[in-house]
């Protein structure tokens, strides 16, 4: 039963070009998958943007099969010399599992940039592999704030990479070059929009549209758009102390409704 899985997945991962690993986290997800604004697991350079430190757990199941979730982990620290970020996910099974570690840091340049590079080391263990292929690769990271609620980003994701220890083997998995850029713009006191679009390896286009509206100051409704294909985002966050629970979910034409929850703790 696990082997049928297991060639059924990769038959799907490989028609949808699926990403397991780098997903974007809950609230992003909720936004139309902005990554690029919204997600440090993302784009390093909104690290140094927070004050606080920020513990995150979060798990994600597009494929809605219990064997096939991905589990993310990361811990925050935001310094005045120099932010740093530690990120780990995993995806798959024990017949199956795509591993990813990740170490970010990022500065502000004066008041109105930021900068910030990742560096990803990612890996493959499966029954059908002797040995474990692997990919180094590197992220940059541009913020510019020109105005108190305006930001405008950059991201060049998973470029420059190198292969490691991969004969005769190329993963889909692991071909996530991208570049995107988009903005941020705080529209009303409580209604927060973020767009973002882009275009990766294939050179399809990519993007996504988002609106956040911030209720009663603990309640979040967030709703979006993602484009190639269109899809529709949508969750909710709230806030108790220093803790925030957030929840998304999006629908695919193909695998149906996909669900996503994260736990944060500020500190």
């Amino acid at each position: 039963m696990k082997e049928r899985l297991l060639i059924a997945f990769l038959i799907l991962s490989t028609c949808l070009r699926a990403e397991n690993l780098r997903l974007p986290d809950v609230r992003s997800c909720a936004l139309g998958e902005n990554g690029v604004m919204l997600s440090s697991a993302f784009n390093p350079a909104l690290i140094p943007l927070s004050t606080l430190k920020t513990l995150e757990l979060s798990y994600s199941n597009r494929y809605m099969v219990k064997e096939l979730g991905t589990i993310s982990t990361s811990f925050q620290y935001p310094n005045e010399t120099l932010s740093t970020g530690l990120f780990l996910s995993t995806f798959g099974y024990d017949e199956y599992r795509e591993t990813m570690l990740r170490l970010a840091v990022g500065k502000k340049l004066g008041e109105h940039w930021s900068l910030g590079v990742g560096f990803q080391y990612s890996f493959v263990q499966t029954a059908m592999l002797e040995h474990t292929p692997a990919r180094l690769s590197t992220d940059i990271g541009v913020l510019y704030l020109p105005v108190e609620k305006l930001s405008v980003g950059l991201l060049i994701k998973d470029f420059p990479s190198v292969k490691l220890n991969q004969q005769g083997v190329d993963l889909d998995c692991f071909r996530a070059f991208a570049i995107q850029a988009g903005f941020q713009y705080e529209v009303l006191e409580h209604t927060l929009m973020a767009f973002y679009v882009g275009t990766d390896q294939d050179y399809r286009i990519t993007g996504g549209l988002g609106i956040e509206y911030t209720f009663m100051e603990q309640f979040y409704l967030r709703g979006g758009v993602k484009i190639s294909p269109l899809l529709p985002t949508f969750g909710i966050g709230y806030v108790l102390k220093s803790f925030r629970l957030d929840a998304a979910a999006l629908y695919h034409t193909v695998l149906g409704v996909s669900l996503a929850v994260g736990l944060s703790f500020h500190f």
